[in-house]
């Protein structure tokens, strides 16, 4: 039987991009391995910052994130991959953006975020069985623009921005872990450096964090544009309970696109100051260096969701169908990659 990993990106468009409308977003399929594209349905609605996972049993799911009207959804959408289209699932209990959304076995977790102005605490789960949100034990603190991973059942948050006890703003080199079976948070080793809409998964068993800003600026109070973006990277080993230095990106980047692929990390776009980046970064852990693909984006874009999903005889379904990296039209104009 025909099988495919692929890296499925939500709304590839540029957040500066208002003037489209929803018609205009696009979900991608990317399979680096192969380069090849595909096109999904879009979703209803184009969306920035949404939450998107795959669970165990092979179900994309997107959730919560902003519209181009700037209100904050709690709308989740599973993808049914036999009948090629999306399907509306119960709504969080809370509107969220700039969360972390995880999946743990037949369960979907909403940590944090942040809801029209207000930074959240609050955390949710969703049975994909029974279809059912409920809240959970909240954070210790309220958090948005964080990294959340799950790594042998437990649940990691990390970094973020954060309000302290006089309700100011600042950026967290805090690690917390949740442990489903008893509900409860914990405090894990800090972080060397604290940062905000970074990056972070999972490689053999140890938690990869790179990317991301480093300080509060008045552009980033004011118009969410981040500064001081970082190029560092470390790794987290929780059974040896230690922080490392890793491999730094060839660029500062964040808020760009994460997953693991077949022993592999990927970076899909991203932005730095000023600059939104369309490459595509990948880590091989047998080289110990990132090497830039000759692939790119559709699109200079940051603030995407992305996970990995298992396409059987894709090109079986009705109006998706397989395409060279080639063929592609952003391809064959020879779009150059900004700042690398």
């Amino acid at each position: 039987m025909f099988k495919t990993d692929a890296i499925v990106c939500v709304d590839l468009k540029p957040r500066e991009n208002s003037e489209g409308g929803d018609e205009q977003h696009v979900v991608d399929c990317y399979n680096p391995i192969e380069k090849k594209w595909a096109c999904l349905p879009p979703l209803p609605k184009s969306v920035m910052f949404p939450g998107v996972v795959t669970t165990h049993d092979n179900v994309l799911y997107v959730a919560g994130g902003t519209y181009k009207n700037e209100t904050v959804s709690n709308n989740v959408y599973s993808y049914d991959m036999h009948k090629n289209v999306w399907v509306q699932e119960p709504s969080m209990l809370h509107p969220r953006t700039q969360f972390g959304l995880v999946a743990n076995g037949c369960h979907l977790y909403a940590i944090g975020g942040d809801s029209n102005g207000t930074s959240l605490s609050s955390v949710e789960v969703y049975n994909t069985f029974t279809r059912e949100w409920k809240e959970l034990c909240p954070l210790p603190r309220k958090m948005r623009c964080h990294s959340t991973v799950t790594l042998h059942g437990v649940i990691y948050v990390l970094g973020g921005e954060i309000e302290n006890v006089l309700m100011q703003r600042m950026l967290s080199n805090r690690v917390y872990k949740y442990l489903p079976k008893f509900d409860r948070w914990f405090e894990d080793l800090p972080m060397q450096i604290p940062r905000a809409l970074a990056m972070a998964t999972v490689l053999n068993n140890a938690i990869y964090i790179m990317g991301g800003f480093a300080e509060l600026t008045q552009n980033w109070l004011s118009f969410s544009d981040p500064e001081h973006v970082l190029s560092a990277t470390e790794v987290f080993r929780p059974e040896e309970n230690y922080w490392s230095f890793g491999p730094h990106l060839p660029k500062e980047i964040c808020a760009a696109g994460i997953v693991t692929l077949q022993n592999k990390i990927f970076i899909l776009g991203g932005e730095g100051e000023g600059d939104f980046w369309n490459h595509i970064l990948m880590y091989d852990p047998e080289l110990t260096y990132w090497t830039q693909l000759p692939d790119v984006l559709p699109e200079y874009v940051s603030s995407f969701g992305c996970a990995v999903a298992k396409f059987h005889n894709l090109e079986m379904i009705e109006g998706v169908k397989w395409y060279k990296s080639e063929e592609m039209p952003w391809m064959s104009q020879n779009q150059r990659v900004v700042g690398l």
